[in-house]
């Protein structure tokens, strides 16, 4: 495979080819430590509270940074006036689960639809006003 055929392949996620995304993924070897990144991806949907400042909510998002650090976005929930308040991003070290089940069930990132890339903003896009 020539550069230009290297490019293109890493730069299929800009472009929005999901084969090309999904062939990608496939050469990425993830090695023994699976169960690492699963166990930070299986937080989605607990409710948490942070040990520090007390801020609840529900575990919406994680996040696996370049330097190391794996975060966690907590949600509130809606406020009395219906108005939805944002977010926070934790290191997950910070936070304590408070539930034994999931508010809210994860999607299934490890086979089928999802995890081959094929869901994503496209398939339900923002009401507009």
């Amino acid at each position: 495979m020539n550069n230009e055929g290297k490019e293109s392949e890493n730069n299929c996620a800009a472009s929005g080819h999901v084969d090309k995304l999904v062939r990608l993924f496939k050469k990425i070897k993830i090695g023994k430590n699976m169960d690492t990144y699963r166990k930070h991806i299986e937080l989605l949907g607990f409710e948490a509270e942070d040990k520090i400042t007390g801020f609840k909510g529900t575990i919406d998002s994680i996040c696996f940074d370049l330097y190391g650090c794996v975060q966690a976005s907590v949600r509130p929930k809606v406020n009395k006036d219906g108005t939805v308040p944002d977010g926070c991003w934790f290191d997950v070290t910070r936070l304590n689960i408070n539930t034994e089940n999931r508010v809210v069930n994860m999607p299934n990132f490890y086979e089928g639809y999802v995890a081959e890339g094929k869901k994503g903003a496209a398939d339900k896009p923002t009401k507009r006003a």
